[in-house]
């Protein structure tokens, strides 16, 4: 049902992956190194996995590859293509051999993740390899990937390599401390962190990423972030959110965007209206979550609620100042007035409701409510169905801030 979302949805992220690229791939089997970049993709895009980071040891050579053969894919769509967002990036082995995720949008390149290993002191000869590790320290890798426009994740901190196992006193401390620190690999959950790290309460996100290095481990671990088109800032603002927009997989064992128990308002469209919707509709499409409309005085945020209350039958039991601006908003437009309709003027409002999309219908014409019902199965709308209860089948609570501000002036 991702189709009637509107706005961000929750996308299953995999922040570490490795290709042939990494030398260790395979982990002894070398046939498995013969992959080819499109097989590599599918093998996601078969796991049902939406974004990818490429995170091999120390080198981004597979990153151009893997941009081209997407490109294929997404023309020719194979069995078992679905869409796939890459997020190229990199496994950096730290001096000390504390591992660091850098992760980048899809703009970065094979050279620019090599770019950035020559910054930190990366020995050119070792890239693929997990040996050998950069010149420089754990500090300036963080504060380098953040000024190349990364995101610095530590990972898998709780296991071999990890910071939490490689760091400690004052050195963890100034790395918990870096600008842009966003997250955290955490393969247990359980793990019990440093105590260090519980005083900073930096409240870093947890995410778990698969660490692949064969294809049997593809999809096996994941995190779903909440974005609206996956791209860096949304992935960033996601972290950023922490519990708001990071679920990791053993916290839900159901995709969170079934939304088949939710209720909620997914769109408007106003029609012919006095000073909206003439000649195009005034369409505003709302979120299964959460819609937020901001605008100045006079931008329109009051006349949408208006619209909505004229649709769902909601003009009732307001404050008397409130109602009386609404029964102004309901007349029809003059010049030097105020009302905000026309005769002919039509609002339709999709709802969702019990698994089901509805379309409410409101004519001014001949004031009068009229619902369909989407049929999934042969795409269409059902009849128009003549009602006068609408405020008993889709009850809803509207209040303006104009109308809340009144209530609090009301001690009843």
């Amino acid at each position: 049902m991702t189709e009637y979302i509107h706005g961000a949805k929750w996308w299953k992220f995999d922040f570490h992956n490795h290709t042939p690229a990494s030398m260790d791939y395979g982990k002894g089997d070398e046939s498995l190194k013969n992959i080819m970049p499109e097989e590599w993709l599918l093998l996601y895009m078969k796991a049902g996995i939406d974004c990818v980071a490429i995170t091999d040891h120390n080198t981004g050579e597979w990153i151009d590859k893997l941009k081209t053969a997407l490109i294929t894919l997404d023309s020719t769509k194979p069995e078992g293509y679905r869409p796939l967002y890459l997020f190229p990036g990199v496994e950096i082995s730290v001096n000390g051999n504390t591992h660091i995720l850098a992760i980048f949008d899809s703009v970065q390149t094979t050279a620019q993740i090599s770019a950035l290993l020559g910054s930190v002191k990366f020995p050119a000869a070792s890239f693929g390899t997990s040996d050998a590790v950069t010149g420089d320290s754990l500090i300036t890798v963080l504060e380098e990937i953040n000024k190349a426009g990364g995101i610095a994740i530590p990972a898998h901190v709780d296991k071999p390599s990890g910071l939490f196992l490689n760091v400690a006193g004052h050195s963890l401390t100034q790395a918990l401390q870096v600008d842009g620190l966003l997250a955290i690999e955490l393969i247990d959950k359980n793990y019990a962190k440093p105590e260090l790290f519980k005083q900073a309460k930096l409240n870093l996100a947890e995410i778990v990423g698969t660490d692949s290095h064969l294809p049997v481990q593809v999809g096996t671990n994941y995190t779903w972030v909440k974005m609206n088109t996956p791209n860096l800032d949304s992935l960033k603002l996601a972290l950023h959110d922490g519990e708001d927009g990071i679920i990791r997989m053993e916290d839900t064992v159901v995709d969170p965007n079934i939304i088949s128990n939710r209720y909620f308002v997914k769109s408007i469209k106003v029609e012919s209206a006095y000073k909206a919707g003439n000649g195009i509709p005034l369409e505003a499409k709302f979120s299964p979550w959460l819609t937020s409309v901001i605008g100045g005085r006079g931008s329109g945020k009051s006349t949408i609620l208006n619209f909505l209350r004229i649709a769902l039958a909601r003009h009732d039991d307001m404050p008397e100042l409130i109602q009386e601006d609404f029964d102004e908003f309901v007349k029809v437009g003059r010049k030097n007035q105020l009302g905000m309709l026309r005769d002919n003027s039509i609002i339709t409002i999709e709802i969702f409701k019990d698994a089901n999309l509805y379309q409410i219908i409101w004519e001014k014409s001949i004031g009068k409510h009229s619902i369909q019902t989407w049929d999934n199965v042969s795409k269409v709308w059902s009849e128009k169905t003549e009602v006068s209860n609408i405020n008993e089948l889709f009850p809803v609570q509207i209040f303006s801030q104009k109308e809340l501000y009144s209530l609090t002036n009301d001690p009843s």
